[in-house]
């Protein structure tokens, strides 16, 4: 029979029980772990489940319709013991299972007593943060299970937090602009950082810098931040010198759909490059004979070269080194 289990002061009803439906009650014994403990397997009528999912419709902490179990993630039960509540050496491993394909698992044929439920998190995909230590307790989650209890609100949400950052170059100012310019130096140039929410949960504290500009922003966000899917610009408008590959970086931290910070979320960064080139140097030499005027010289004569330097390009040239070669038979210098 299925259990629905009343959580909230607002009767909040579970759907936990939709999930139960299709699980298989496996035996939480590991007999490796047993043998090597020395314990002995629990025989009892209880059972502890349910889900693993992922809270990205409203990231509350509850399991919603629509929001899709995650499969494949290891989960572990250990019988729970003093001091009891945190997962230590004298907690004894009952057995491991995978979350099935909708996110569901269950441990069966337990005694009642004390257990800890835990999910192996370095299995979920990078940027995921936990959603539900208020609505349904931490990992490992503790449990205290009455005899025949089918204890089945052992479930825990987690959320994707992710931010990308495009950066662009723009030469009149409107963004996005492109990935790469040429200009003169001294040329204005507006740098544009599109920094888009690629998560679950909304995104607050949204700060952009820049190397080696150093700080560009805080972009101005309502309370409840920027949500899934949306995008914020922020500018940085400089004169061109010298030119170069610069780097841009945002970080922003992950909060629910209030603007609540979210417990166990890292602040979440990304990156992006834009290029701004000078044109390549040019340069033109012209070596005329000044002396002597005829063309003609015999020994000992003074024989006067002119040599003559252009910039042909678009920059200053500071430093010009000036070789020139002549057969050292003929003349000396």
């Amino acid at each position: 029979m299925i259990s629905l289990r009343m959580v909230s002061s607002v009767f909040r009803l579970l759907l936990v029980g939709f999930f139960v439906m299709a699980q298989v009650f496996l035996p939480a014994t590991s007999p490796a772990a047993l043998a090597a403990s020395g314990d002995t397997a629990p025989a009892g009528t209880g059972s502890i489940g349910n889900l693993v999912w992922r809270d990205l419709s409203d990231v509350d902490g509850f399991p919603d319709f629509g929001e899709p179990g995650i499969p494949n993630i290891p989960i572990c039960l250990y019988q729970d013991n003093i001091p009891y509540g945190s997962l230590g050496v004298e907690d004894v491993l009952l057995g491991c299972q995978n979350t099935d394909a909708s996110g569901g698992y269950a441990f069966g044929a337990l005694d009642p007593g004390r257990y800890l439920v835990q999910v192996d998190e370095s299995a979920l995909p990078a940027g995921y943060g936990m959603t539900s230590q208020v609505s349904f307790g931490n990992n490992p989650l503790p449990v205290i299970l009455a005899d025949g209890e089918q204890f089945l609100a052992a479930n825990f949400g987690y959320a994707l937090a992710s931010v990308t950052l495009q950066k662009t170059v723009s030469l009149d100012g409107a963004c996005p602009g492109v990935e790469q310019v040429e200009v003169n130096m001294g040329t204005v140039v507006t740098y544009c950082y599109v920094v888009t929410n690629t998560g679950d949960t909304n995104l607050k504290d949204i700060v952009v810098d820049d190397n080696p500009h150093g700080f560009v922003g805080t972009a101005s966000l309502p309370p409840d931040g920027l949500f899934p899917g949306e995008s914020v610009t922020l500018t940085l408008t400089i004169a061109v010198d010298p030119p170069l590959t610069n780097v841009g970086r945002v970080t922003a931290n992950a909060v629910n759909r209030k603007g609540d910070d979210l417990l166990g979320f890292e602040d979440v960064v990304d990156t992006d490059t834009s290029t701004v080139l000078l044109p390549p140097p040019e340069i033109a030499i012209e070596k005329r004979l000044v002396e002597p005027v005829s063309g003609y010289a015999v020994v000992s004569d003074t024989v006067t070269f002119e040599i003559e330097v252009f910039n042909t390009g678009p920059t200053d040239l500071v430093v010009v080194p000036l070789d020139d070669d002549y057969f050292t038979g003929c003349l000396q210098y």
